[in-house]
């Protein structure tokens, strides 16, 4: 990795602490990996898929490489919280203290080891691994187009990458789209690479560009297979491609991916029929809901070109006018986004849309993008030319780093679940017994796992409460709720509300925005420097059990 995906990973970070919680789309991967880590994997009775399966299952691949990953940082997280006594965190951090004060005085003097004990922590790991697997990923793609095109192309595909919004956002997110990006990464970081060896053997050469194509058809079999299904309309024009260009022909293509076929399938029942008690085939059964059955459409449709006039534009922003340069340009250009087209026009066809469906075009764009801005930079042939093209870049690539930024912040005020829980966790002592309903908006606005840190407390998701009565039969002494007034006012009260967002407008009032920018500057205030309002409303209130009202302590 260099400074550049350095860079890219830094943002990603800067992400997760904006917006540490996740919604029900990452829900699955996110509670999967709580408990792997928590339960190991030999007792899976608590599992949370057991009792919340999902319209549809997946598979704990991904959720198994997550939590491998984190694995030794909870051992360490363990070893701080109990293998090291207060004593020598009060030495440790008191000496520390005597030297930095004076440039840090908020520095603690000690801290208490319980800390290294919130499960919350986990969840920041987990995400961050997830991250580092997406940026590794782009590195390795970096390196690629770098021995393809030039090392300031690579760069630049790196650089566009971190200045949109949702590769760097959602690239810490357990989708399942998350994780088929970082393996079709993978396979596009040898797909797109030249022979680099000198051709003097030419048979060496030979052997070289097979084993480059049969790695691409068994990463994107094995991606398709096990995470998105989809991904086959990412491989069939370039293994199309790949026989066109005489790198593999349609008999080893037919033999290496039904074996790639085989293995893939054969590794996923295996390990998803384990976990989830029964024999399954994840992702066939999501085929079947979405593609056979047409259960998507229940979550909403929209028209054809959607793909092509929002999300497209809104995900590549400014890498679409250099790759357009490029394709215009560049023939090899027109062959490197030739899976792009084909994908988007024959997805285009499901009426269902989200954004996070086209992730995989994302890299291809962007590193046309950065072949584009590359032969612009290096063409110019009069120096005001050239300046003015690299002065324009550099504004541009700064506004879609602010616009992100921005976005990433109006983004934190979706999880009220998340920050529902949080202050649920602070309203009352973790030695206390208290039991607590998590309603369903809750779950998928941020209350996960992870976020349930007190061992003695009880943490129940019921979904199956209709009547007031069952509330109280339940025993419950707090509730996250959305709507309060289903509950009695004489049995329950409102300790806490939270707010989530409810949308933004833009400032009209010029004047008052050059106020405000001007006091940005002088106060260094940011927000001041916001140009559009954020209105937010109450979500999630926190009800309590009136000390009068009786508990059933029965289950």
């Amino acid at each position: 990795m260099n400074h550049w995906d350095f860079f890219l990973f830094m943002v990603m970070v800067t992400y997760i602490f904006m917006c540490p919680y996740t919604k029900v789309e990452e829900s699955f991967n996110l509670q999967a990996t709580h408990d792997i880590l928590i339960y190991g994997v030999k007792d899976i009775s608590k599992y949370d898929h057991f009792e919340f399966p999902g319209v549809v299952p997946r598979t704990f691949i991904g959720s198994l490489i997550l939590a491998g990953m984190v694995y030794p940082f909870k051992n360490v997280l363990y070893f701080l919280s109990n293998g090291v006594s207060q004593e020598k965190y009060d030495i440790i951090f008191g000496n520390i203290y005597k030297y930095i004060h004076k440039y840090v005085p908020n520095f603690p003097k000690t801290i208490d080891p319980e800390i290294f004990q919130n499960k919350f922590i986990l969840q920041y790991a987990t995400r961050i691994a997830l991250a580092l697997l997406v940026v590794y990923s782009f590195s390795r793609l970096r390196k690629s187009v770098e021995k393809t095109w030039s090392k300031e192309a690579g760069n630049f595909m790196i650089l566009l990458t971190a200045v949109q919004f949702y590769i760097p956002f959602w690239g810490s997110r357990t989708l399942p789209n998350t994780f088929a990006l970082v393996f079709v990464n993978f396979a596009l970081s040898y797909w797109i690479l030249k022979t680099t060896r000198k051709k003097t053997n030419n048979r060496e050469n030979r052997i070289y560009e097979k084993t480059r194509s049969y790695l691409v058809i068994f990463i994107l079999t094995f991606t398709a297979v096990v995470f998105r299904i989809e991904i086959v309309l990412v491989a069939m024009p370039i293994f199309f491609l790949e026989i066109k260009n005489k790198k593999i022909t349609w008999v080893r293509l037919i033999v290496v991916g039904l074996i790639s076929t085989l293995i893939s399938v054969a590794i996923t029942v295996g390990i998803d029929s384990y976990f989830w008690g029964k024999l399954l085939w994840p992702e066939g059964s999501v085929f079947q809901f979405n593609v056979i059955n047409n259960g998507s459409v229940a979550y909403g449709t929209s028209p054809w070109y959607s793909y092509l006039t929002v999300h497209i534009p809104k995900m590549c922003t400014i890498a679409i006018p250099f790759a357009l340069y490029a394709f215009y340009e560049k023939p090899r250009i027109r062959r490197l986004l030739t899976p792009v087209i084909y994908y988007v026009l024959v997805y285009s066809f499901l009426p269902h849309k989200e954004t996070r469906f086209i992730f995989y075009v994302v890299p291809l764009i962007n590193i046309a993008g950065a072949v584009g801005l590359f032969y612009i930079h290096s063409s110019s042939v009069f120096s005001v030319t050239k300046k003015l093209v690299y002065y324009i870049t550099i504004l541009l690539i700064a506004a879609n780093l602010i616009v992100s930024g921005l976005m990433a912040y109006i983004s934190s005020f979706n999880y009220p679940g998340g920050y529902a829980l949080k202050a649920m966790n602070k309203l009352e002592s973790p030695d206390k017994e208290i039991k607590l309903h998590i309603g369903v908006f809750s779950a998928q606005t941020g209350a996960s796992r992870f976020g349930q840190i007190h061992d003695k407390w009880i943490y129940d998701k019921d979904e199956s409460l209709q009547t007031r009565q069952q509330f109280i039969d339940k025993g419950y002494q707090y509730a996250l709720v959305l709507q309060p007034s289903f509950h009695d006012s004489k049995q329950w009260e409102i300790d806490t509300s939270i707010d989530a967002l409810l949308g933004v407008t833009l400032t009209k009032d010029y004047k008052k925005l050059i106020e405000n920018i001007k006091a940005c500057v002088t106060e260094i205030d940011i927000k001041k420097c916001i140009p559009f309002k954020i209105h937010k409303n109450k979500k999630v209130y926190i009800i309590k059990r009136k000390p009068e009202t009786p508990i059933n302590s029965e289950e």
